[in-house]
């Protein structure tokens, strides 16, 4: 049976840019690759799920570009393939940073070269930016998926937990 790679560098590869401020050496920021309709996934997935945390060596300038990527994916069978990749808000922590609400596809194409091998060749479109507005398909296409969060010391917000017990003595 045919079997084929597609390198996660360069392939499922993102940006992380903090803007407002340096990096702190306690700044990390998670990204997710999920994989529709049975696709396969990189080692170390939860079924569809592949996690990627991100730290930028601490003093890293604001606006820089720092890079990271989902790792590779073993194919086994031609066909269409599609995730999609983004940073969940619920696992947004960092006080005053913006959490990117850029969602991208990513769709990979995977061939038989009919010789043993497959070939895999991926397409990433940005389908809403880092606001959550949508992306006109003109202008969807990219090679690598950016998420841009931006501090804002006078904006900080604060989602306490709690929980409420109702003691009812009434008899």
């Amino acid at each position: 049976s045919a079997t084929g790679t597609l390198s996660g560098e360069g392939n499922l590869a993102g940006a992380k840019i903090l803007k407002g401020r340096d990096w702190l050496a306690s700044d990390s920021f998670t990204f997710i690759l999920q994989g529709l309709h049975g696709a396969p996934m990189p080692e170390g997935s939860e079924k569809d799920i592949s996690r990627v945390v991100v730290k930028g060596p601490e003093g890293t300038k604001s606006g820089t570009r720092v890079p990271f990527n989902f790792g590779d994916i073993a194919y086994d069978a031609p066909g269409t393939y599609t995730y999609q990749i983004y940073e969940p808000a619920e696992e947004a922590m960092t006080p005053g940073v913006s959490t990117s609400l850029a969602i991208y596809t990513v769709t990979v194409t995977v061939k038989d070269n009919h010789d043993g091998t497959l070939a895999a060749t991926a397409k990433i479109t940005r389908v809403h930016d880092d606001l959550g507005a949508d992306i006109a398909s003109d202008a969807a296409a990219t090679n690598v998926a950016r998420f841009t969060n931006t501090f804002d010391a006078t904006s900080q917000e604060w989602a306490p937990i709690a929980t409420k017990t109702l003691h009812d003595a009434s008899g």
